[in-house]
Formats: structure tokens, sequence, C-alpha cells
């Protein structure tokens, strides 16, 4: 069974197109969805994997797919609006270069920092990131502590003072009072 954990958002499914089953996918990161093996979709609260047969370029962040077994207008239809995943371990951003060197070959996203613990600068376990809020400027991490409540932290540069990607844990100097 597929987890939340293992899975990264790539982009949302926003229309069907023609009457053979095809779908206009908007695409939030520059990835090329031919590399993947397979996509995944959050379908009553489980996480199905759906292969995809034919896929082309429309526009630069937009592709138009066909998925195995979905042969028709209707059926496609009923993916418009549902988010995109990709599995985690077909991209390349979790690579083991320091997420903090702007040189690395890969990138770490918010979303690949869900399951990493936090850890205050005397490393003091704070808790477990379970989510982020990026709906304005100033981005915040949901850290799950370990009594079961909810922190919301800033997920400012400035804080974080060390990322280990192998640990899945980041360091930040937390402002008094905070947790």
């Amino acid at each position: 069974m597929i987890e939340r954990s293992e899975l990264f958002p790539v982009g949302t499914v926003a229309k069907t197109h023609g009457v053979r089953g095809e779908m206009v996918v908007t695409l939030d990161h520059d990835i090329d969805l031919e590399d993947l093996r397979c996509i995944v979709f959050d379908i009553d609260s489980l996480y199905v994997p759906f292969f995809i047969t034919s896929c082309r370029p429309r526009g630069a962040a937009s592709d138009l797919i066909t998925l195995d077994g979905v042969n028709d207008q209707p059926a496609a239809a009923t993916f418009c609006g549902r988010q995109v995943f990709a599995l985690k371990e077909d991209l390349d951003f979790e690579a083991d270069a320091p997420a903090t060197n702007p040189d690395a070959d890969s990138a770490l996203y918010l979303e690949g920092l869900i399951g990493f613990i936090l850890r205050d600068t005397d490393d003091t376990p704070v808790g477990e990131i379970t989510g982020y809020d990026d709906s304005t400027d100033n981005v915040l991490f949901t850290v799950t502590t370990p009594d079961g409540s909810e922190l919301l932290v800033p997920a400012a540069d400035d804080l974080i003072t060390d990322v280990d990607i192998p640990a899945r844990a980041i360091t930040m100097d937390l402002p008094k009072g905070l947790y």
C-alpha cells in the first residue's frame, strides 16, 4: 500500500481533452511525466497508482496525458480537480546532497521535509514536521510535538542551521517561548 509520506505533489488535473480519455495536467514543478513509473491519485483516501499510456506537452506548464484503463471522456472527468502525485523515489530532489548547498545537484522542496524531525539548536527534539502552509509569504511548518499538540514554526532560511537529509532531521534556532 502506498503511504502519503512516499508521495510528492506534482500538479493537478485541470480538465478533460477530447473524447478518448485524454486529460490536461497542470504541473507545479519542472518534471517530465514520461520519466515516472506511474502517477498516483488519492481515491477515497487510498493512494492508487496509474500508468501513463501517452503524454505530450501542452504549453510550458501542462501536459496532455492518457492513463491505462481510462478510455473515454466520462472516465477522464472523474479525475478533474484531483491532485497528481509522483513517487518520491522517482524524483531526484531527495539525493544526499545538503539542501543548504546552492551548488548541489538536487533541491529539497517543502513537501520533501514532511516526516523530518525538528530540533532546536540545543539538540532538543521539538517534534515531527507533518505539513506546511505556504499560502502567504511567511511559510510555516506544521510540527506535531511528542504530546500530540501542533505548533506553527516559521520556515525562514535564517532560522535553519542544519539539514541532515540521511537522518531526516532539521535543526533550527527557534525563538524563545515558541514551544
